[in-house]
């Protein structure tokens, strides 16, 4: 009796395990389509490229500015 309830047991927690899997794989699916459709990857992106240009921008302004103080410096 309770070797068939202990079998019985293990199938029911794989289901569940199975059961599990399936449903997170399913929540990933939606979230990845969700993402995609209101366009989260582009504006991420988008964001990340505003940054890009205005971190460069603002090292290039430093070097060149560095460039002119050194130059003063070395006329004298």
């Amino acid at each position: 009796m309770f070797k068939s309830l202990s079998y019985f047991a293990m199938i029911m927690a794989l289901g569940a395990i199975f059961c599990l899997g399936a449903t997170i794989d399913y929540i990933h699916t939606v979230y990845e389509a969700v993402k995609e459709k209101t366009g989260f990857n582009d504006a991420k992106q988008k964001i990340e490229n505003k940054i890009e240009n205005e971190v460069d921008a603002a090292v290039s302004n430093a070097v060149d500015e560095g460039r002119e103080a050194l130059n003063k410096i070395l006329k004298k």
